[in-house]
């Protein structure tokens, strides 16, 4: 190993290894440094909240993309790495282990950023990475711009380009406006590339900055980059594809489903059980064309269908090499070795002919999980940015503002990324969302990898009512002074993106004229600094809401209270008396139906479930965690007193799917409870990421049929201060739209078990 020294810093890197067995190396720690703190440790959450300026912080950081030093992962599945004096960094000897370069970063709280800027200065294998204002990409003002993200055709352009200026928004961001692959053709505008340029630079004209939005890595069928039916190069070379055997029949041009016959077994391919089992789809290729197949048994693929993605049909003879060929979770094949760096370089290229100055890189995958290596592990993060994120940022000729949507190797959250992309499409109760985003703005460590600052995508829409099958109104103007408060309140940006139904919204012209005038507030309060810091506390809280209001010589944010009152249609009337709290300030009324439900017994019900016993799959939220399930369907939850935090149980009830509840989107459960204050939830999921959650607590005896209502939309997942919802993406799934005519499954949550006390309830149905 060598080690050098800086004002601020050591690096290391390693020259050689002593490993004469060949053993698979994937770690290597660096001992006996007198510090623990690690940005992403939770103990140094307190660190950067509290910790004497003066005191050192020692972390390991990554100065080559073939290695991770310290994610939060890292210390979750491998404890010893948050050891005191401690550090422990990952890579693979898949990716030349051996030449492998960290720093050692040492310095005081304050100069944190600057040690870091030092390493990027004088580091040859990290950029020096400037922004359009001219500051390195840590401490840009490009941070804190807001964006509209939104599609860009022919026929919107002209009111995009409307929205996006009554906003004020300093940038915009087409939607997946170009096929992924060579990113030389767009979606509209014919095709045509000069007018889509024409399109983004009626943009710049305005002052309104533009940037990419870009899956990497993959390529679409319909992109121009590979001739699919008559490649110039063999598909296997520009494609990412691992053989599995030969054909051991010939396959004529004339057939159309076909069973493809291997001389080896499959049984006995570690490639193909490596793909089969990774959850997602994938071709099978021989020679130049492309086949899906049903299915598989020991010597063969069944039911293929022919000539996919554009392929041929051709004739086949034996002995011929056959492929698998991984796809993404979207469903594109993976780009290989030159064609990947040719997308690349397309890309820089498009970059700087748009003058665009932002690029965000979509995905959760951009190269294949390899053979051999664990899913969503260290050294699977390492390998796949190594191969299908990095040539993109190496390629690219002009730094911009990056952002991406997929854990990604540290290198590039330290060097590259200085905002963490937000979760998309959050339109369920916006205001609960906006909530949930300020939970971890509130949470973000400013001296970790990147800031957490976005408050976004927010999503901007009309009244999807979808023929009954979804579940949002159209955004309103009390959503917006929530959100955009909480933007002022904390300084920051948001990235707002229109909803397919945004037109169906009336009020959209206005409510982006409201948008823009707390955007221009906020470049006012940038560079006059109005809000008093009483104010800006009182604003950060979450329940505070309020306002932003221009009046003679300057603005008043006006507080709002919301009380609510519920009268029943039946009675012959309704007095309700309502108390200002804030004396002579105006008061607004608006009077909404709320609907009520049938009583459980009612016929018009729908049963889902009536029948539990012990043949239900039970899942404990870990393994000390006691839980079943008797044959009457009596549930029992124990967690130990040696457990830290609360315990809790999935029960899994079965369903014939895809259910449809779209008129039915109450809920009712028939139980028994001991009144043990456990938090049980009835759980919806439709395909793909969203959930609906109905909670109640279990503060009752005896047996009860509750009514449920709507689901909540809420985030409340802390009670007592201990985190009881220990499905970790629950928060950001509950907003995502819910396709109520297609629900997949139907889970019942037993939560907050405490340590030490066990919880008992009994079901006997479920209805909507």
């Amino acid at each position: 190993i060598k080690i050098m020294s800086y004002n601020s810093y050591y690096s290391f890197k390693l020259l050689s290894i002593n490993n004469p067995q060949n053993e698979p190396i994937k770690s290597f720690d660096l001992f006996n440094i007198r510090t623990a703190h690690s940005p992403q440790s939770a103990s140094d959450k307190r660190w950067a909240d509290s910790a004497s300026s003066e005191e050192l912080f020692i972390a390991a950081l990554p100065l080559t993309s073939n290695l991770i030093c310290g994610d939060l992962a890292d210390c979750t599945h491998f404890p010893d790495y948050c050891a005191t004096y401690t550090k422990r960094c990952f890579t693979t000897d898949i990716l030349a282990f051996k030449d492998a370069k960290g720093a050692l970063l040492t310095t005081p709280k304050a100069d944190y950023l600057a040690g870091q800027e030092e390493i990027a200065a004088t580091q040859p294998s990290v950029p020096y990475f400037t922004l359009s204002d001219g500051n390195w990409f840590k401490r840009s003002s490009a941070l804190k711009e807001s964006y509209l993200f939104a599609k860009l055709t022919e026929n919107n352009k002209e009111e995009i380009l409307n929205l996006a200026k009554k906003g004020n928004f300093a940038q915009f961001v087409p939607v997946s406006a170009l096929y992924f692959g060579g990113y030389l053709k767009p979606r509209s505008f014919s095709h045509s590339l000069r007018l889509f340029k024409e399109a983004l630079q009626a943009f710049r004209e305005k002052g309104i900055k533009v940037g990419l939005h870009i899956k990497p890595g993959v390529v679409e069928q319909w992109d121009n980059f590979i001739n699919w039916a008559s490649p110039a190069r063999p598909v296997s070379e520009m494609i990412e594809s691992y053989k599995i055997g030969s054909l051991s029949l010939d396959i004529s041009s004339g057939q159309s489903l076909i069973n493809i016959q291997l001389q080896e077994s499959l049984e006995e391919s570690e490639t193909f059980e490596h793909f089969k089992n990774d959850g997602k789809e994938e071709f099978y290729l021989v020679n130049n064309e492309l086949f899906k197949c049903e299915s598989a048994n020991s010597n063969q693929l069944i039911n293929c269908v022919r000539a996919r993605y554009g392929t041929r049909k051709g004739s086949h003879i034996a002995g011929s090499s056959v492929y698998l060929v991984p796809l993404s979770s979207s469903g594109y094949p993976f780009l290989r070795g030159a064609l990947r760096e040719a997308s690349a370089k397309n890309l820089s290229q498009l970059l700087f002919e748009t003058g665009a100055s932002f690029l965000y890189l979509d995905g959760m995958d951009y190269a294949p999980v390899l053979p051999g290596v664990t899913p969503k592990s260290s050294e699977d993060w390492a390998v796949r940015t190594k191969v299908g994120f990095m040539p993109y940022l190496e390629a690219l000729s002009t730094p911009v503002l990056i952002q991406s949507g997929s854990p990604v190797n540290s290198t590039i959250r330290w060097w590259y990324e200085a905002r963490k992309a937000s979760d998309d499409g959050a339109v369920f109760k916006s205001k609960e969302y906006t909530k949930y985003k300020l939970k971890l703005l509130k949470n973000n460590n400013p001296y970790g990898q990147y800031s957490d600052i976005e408050l976004g995508w927010w999503r901007f829409a009309g009244s999807r009512i979808g023929e009954g099958n979804y579940d949002f109104d159209a955004t309103s103007a009390d959503e917006i002074h929530y959100l955009m408060t909480k933007v002022v309140a904390y300084d920051t940006s948001v990235g707002l993106q229109l909803d397919n139904s945004y037109r169906e919204n009336a009020k959209r012209e206005e409510l982006f004229s409201l948008i823009g005038k707390y955007h221009s507030f906020l470049q006012t309060e940038r560079s006059s600094y109005l809000l008093p810091a009483s104010l800006r506390e009182q604003l950060r809280n979450e329940n505070t809401e309020a306002e932003l209001k221009e009046v003679a010589g300057g603005y008043q944010f006006i507080q709002k209270k919301i009380n609510r009152h519920y009268c029943s249609f039946q009675l012959n009337n309704c007095s309700y008396q309502i108390n200002n709290p804030y004396l002579a300030q105006p008061a607004t009324f608006k009077i909404k139906a709320v609907f009520d439900y049938y009583d459980f017994s009612d016929n018009r019900n729908l049963t889902i479930a009536n029948s539990f016993n012990s043949s239900l799959s039970v899942v404990p939220s870990d393994e000390s965690v006691s839980c079943y399930i008797n044959e009457d369907g009596r549930v029992t939850v124990s967690t130990p007193s040696s457990n830290n935090r609360p315990g809790g149980c999935r029960i899994t009830i079965p369903v014939e799917t895809p259910l449809n509840l779209t008129r039915m989107r109450g809920l009712g459960i028939d139980l028994e409870g001991d009144g043990s204050e456990a938090l049980v939830v009835v759980r919806l999921e439709s395909k793909g990421f969203a959930v609906r959650d109905y909670k109640f607590m279990l503060d009752f005896t005896g047996r009860e049929q509750k009514i449920l209502g709507d689901p909540t939309g809420d985030n409340r997942d802390i009670i007592n201060g201990k985190r009881v919802d220990w499905d970790g993406n629950s928060a950001k799934r509950r907003h995502w739209s819910f396709d109520w005519s297609k629900i997949s499954s139907i889970s019942l949550y037993v939560n907050n078990v405490l340590p030490g006390r066990s919880t008992e309830l009994t079901i006997y149905g479920i209805k909507a």
